[in-house]
């Protein structure tokens, strides 16, 4: 039994304050990379200004390291920012506060903002996760300017603010893969500004313990953005696989490790190339994270996958997994809140199989998520070994039984360049 958990954005803590008008001007920063190796960024065949922005954004430089990371040198002196961007003439309260600005570049879309100040003349300060000077400390904690990265990291892992782009999942699925440099620096510079206003946090204060969760969760999401977009342009990516530090002396864990291992490599490239990272961890981090001692494996929509150290591991749960992945990498959601979308499997293509080969009462894989990973797995199977589903235990889900389901996937495999 599998399943998968999203992600969610933190509740939305848009603030209207009244204060006395402001005089000056949105900001409209274009930023130029000091960086002969920089390369142009594609996005559906056409090249994209990744750098102009209606907010104001750090400033960085590439130099040569061994990894991405390390070779973005952000200036300091552009981490933070007392000028927010302007709304003007605002009448009404939005669901986000990116609502109240006009986005237009890539890094616009972006970037989210999750405070605002409203000021008296009814114009409207946009507290970007650059803002974290002037004004806004009169309204604004350390504690509320993290928050504000979190949000901003978080955002960016998800990939939401791609819907501006394109309606189409599989046009979706193209675009999803690659991420600008840019994107990687904004990333890193959230880190950064937690980091800062974790230090303005004294210890014994009760805004202490979150700030540092807050911070660490960042940590961990740049790690994680840092590891897409590695695997993302390398011709051979080697996704991490890590055993939790209480599973070392697990031997299972250890060969579940090497079976993922070995099952990564049967993937097809563009697959592999999506996966930010495995991890194997105690059954009852899995239990507690599933509510249910049955799941064996998590996908999750930031592009980690974790597994029991306690599941006897066989290559059907890896494909069912990785199945979740690429849905994943398919999804257009209908705004930020991530609560409604559209992907692979929840196309007309893949209800119509569904309906038909899946939907039977009772079954785990009735649901549409989880019968398209699970056919995913199939195909798989049938591809690399040449068995079917049941080999490994798995009741009444043979492809062999499914002809529309193969069918479906061997064109979605043609349309997506996976047989190369």
């Amino acid at each position: 039994m599998h399943h998968k958990f999203r992600r969610r954005l933190l509740s939305m803590l848009s603030i209207a304050l009244l204060s006395t008008p402001l005089s000056f001007a949105p900001l409209n920063h274009s930023l130029v990379i000091h960086a002969e190796s920089s390369a142009p960024f594609m996005l559906k065949g056409q090249e994209i200004d990744t750098l102009a922005s209606i907010y104001p954004q750090i400033e960085f430089e590439i130099v040569e390291a061994d990894n991405v990371l390390d070779s973005i040198v952000i200036k300091p002196e552009t981490l933070l920012s007392s000028l927010p961007a302007r709304a003007e003439n605002v009448t009404t309260i939005p669901k986000f506060t990116s609502d109240f600005v006009h986005n237009q570049t890539y890094r616009d879309f972006s970037t989210f903002s999750l405070f605002y100040i409203k000021n008296g003349d009814r114009s409207v300060d946009i507290i970007s996760p650059v803002v974290g000077l002037g004004k806004a400390e009169d309204f604004f904690t350390p504690l509320n300017f993290i928050e504000a990265q979190a949000q901003d990291i978080g955002f960016k892992l998800e990939a939401s603010f791609l819907r501006h782009y394109t309606q189409n999942p599989y046009e979706m699925y193209a675009i999803s893969k690659n991420m600008p440099i840019s994107l990687i620096a904004d990333a890193k510079g959230d880190w950064e500004r937690a980091k800062h206003f974790l230090s303005l946090i004294p210890e014994n204060h009760p805004d202490y313990a979150r700030a540092a969760e807050l911070t660490a969760q960042i940590e961990e999401d740049l790690r994680l953005i840092a590891s897409r977009y590695t695997n993302a342009t390398s011709p051979d990516p080697q996704t991490p696989v890590r055993l939790h530090p209480d599973s070392e002396g697990n031997e299972n864990a250890h060969r579940t490790k090497e079976l993922i291992e070995r099952t990564l490599q049967t993937l097809p490239l563009d697959v592999r190339q999506r996966i930010a990272e495995i991890q194997v961890i105690p059954s009852d981090i899995i239990t507690g994270i599933a509510g249910d001692s049955s799941i064996q494996g998590y996908a999750f929509t930031d592009h980690v996958i974790k597994f029991s150290d306690a599941y006897d591991m066989e290559p059907g749960l890896i494909y069912h997994e990785v199945g979740h992945i690429v849905d994943f990498s398919s999804y257009i959601y209908n705004d930020a809140s991530l609560e409604e979308h559209i992907g692979f499997s929840n196309t007309p293509e893949w209800l119509a199989v569904h309906e038909k080969e899946w939907n039977i009462e009772g079954s785990y894989y009735g649901i549409p998520l989880e019968s398209f990973a699970q056919a995913f797995a199939g195909y798989m199977l049938e591809r690399v070994e040449g068995v079917q589903l049941s080999a490994y235990g798995y009741v009444d889900t043979d492809l062999a039984d499914r002809p529309e389901t193969r069918a479906y996937f061997d064109k979605l495999f043609e349309k997506l360049g996976l047989n190369q």
